[in-house]
This record gives structure tokens, C-alpha cells and sequence, in this order.
């Protein structure tokens, strides 16, 4: 979560704050942002995702 830009998307204001934030960022901030980013998103296999989150629900 501390990599993302977070924002609410039923909020223009804040998506607007939030796109202007991540444009003005610098290029090697973004860069190991989003090699952190890809990095969480890859770990798991999307299968063992899914089981965990219908894990959660029981």
C-alpha cells in the first residue's frame, strides 16, 4: 500500500490530486514504485489469490 497511489475512484477531486501526484513524482521514484508494486503482484499465483480470498470469507 505504501508504493500505491492511493484514491477513490468515485472521486474526481481526489483521482485528479492523485494523477498529478504520480506525474509530478520523479522518474526514479516511480520506477522502484512500480518494480515493488509488480513484484507483490506477481508473488502469489492468481489461483492461490482467489483460494485465499475465498478462505477469508468463511
Amino acid at each position: 500500500a505504501e508504493d500505491a497511489v492511493m484514491v477513490n475512484p468515485y472521486d474526481v477531486t481526489q483521482t485528479a490530486e492523485a494523477l498529478h501526484k504520480a506525474l509530478l513524482m520523479p522518474k526514479d521514484e516511480r520506477t522502484a514504485r512500480r518494480e515493488r508494486l509488480a513484484t507483490a503482484a506477481t508473488a502469489l499465483p492468481p489461483q492461490q489469490w482467489f483460494a485465499d480470498q475465498l478462505a477469508a470469507l468463511d
